[in-house]
């Protein structure tokens, strides 16, 4: 029977390895920024009904719903298929590793000589060894500042986090300016309350605060969202926000609520305590 050629099964395993990775990068978990209305997910097409005093209206959710950003858990139907397209990637290579190398001889077949250079057999003077000369040794650049739409800190155990607003340039439209924290797999302790979410508003950092933060489970994360109170409707939105992460001692969070390469509306001092 007729064996498959090395080539063949190199793109074989090239091919399971990029779709092994499709898999694995769609089943991983993160963060998705969703609309909330009523405590309630909803799509932008669809009527959210607002029931008041003056009795009800229906509006597009897109309006009235409140954008948040969410912790997604990870699919392990996902991560299954792709360990088994990962491990088909590896026979392959594993069998393509095994084809025949073309500079071995095959079945009656002889390798002939290697011819001799031209200089064999002439005496030659000895060559001064070559001078070494050391490469430059090039100086590390300090890491990038990243600018995110949370700023986000792994937890171990028991984690006391110090906050402080360092400044605040409040836009026209907003009432007030603060930081949403949120944890996955564990809680928050603050003024003497735990909660998984929380909203910390400049009266609350303008002096600093400490926030206690306790692990519940695996692979606990907590994260550090900027939000505004808009004036106009009295809601908390935080729909074009982004961090500007500038790390040091202590880590600089340069907030705002208007796109990620707007001017920061204030500046908030993180520190573990």
């Amino acid at each position: 029977m007729q064996e498959d050629s090395p080539v063949r099964n190199w793109l074989y395993a090239l091919g399971t390895g990029v779709v092994s990775l499709i898999f694995l990068a769609g089943s991983a978990p993160g963060y998705d920024e969703v609309l909330v209305f009523d405590d309630q997910v909803v799509q932008s097409y669809d009527t959210c009904i607002t029931i008041g005093s003056g009795g009800s209206s229906e509006s597009d959710c897109d309006e009235v719903a409140t954008r948040e950003t969410r912790y997604e858990e990870a699919s392990p139907f996902g991560y299954l298929i792709a360990a088994a397209f990962a491990l088909s990637s590896a026979f392959s290579v594993r069998e393509a590793l095994k084809g025949r190398n073309p500079a071995s001889p095959g079945r009656g077949e002889t390798l002939a000589p290697p011819p001799l250079p031209l200089n064999a057999g002439v005496s030659q003077s000895p060559q001064p060894a070559p001078q070494l000369r050391s490469a430059p040794i090039a100086t590390p650049k300090p890491p990038a500042e990243q600018t995110v739409s949370s700023y986000t800190m792994p937890l171990n155990g028991t984690v006391r986090v110090w906050l402080r607003m360092r400044s605040s340039t409040p836009p026209a439209n907003a009432r007030d300016l603060g930081l949403m924290l949120t944890v996955v797999n564990g809680q928050i302790l603050h003024n003497g309350q735990r909660t998984t979410t929380t909203t910390l508003w400049s009266n609350d950092l303008t002096n600093g605060t400490t926030v206690e933060f306790h692990a519940t489970g695996p692979a606990p994360i907590a994260s550090f969202t900027p939000v505004r109170l808009d004036s106009s409707t009295g809601q908390t939105t935080a729909n074009t926000n982004g961090v500007r992460v500038e790390t040091g001692t202590p880590t600089l969070l340069h907030c705002n609520t208007n796109g990620h390469h707007s001017t920061a509306e204030f500046v908030v001092e993180i520190a573990q305590s």
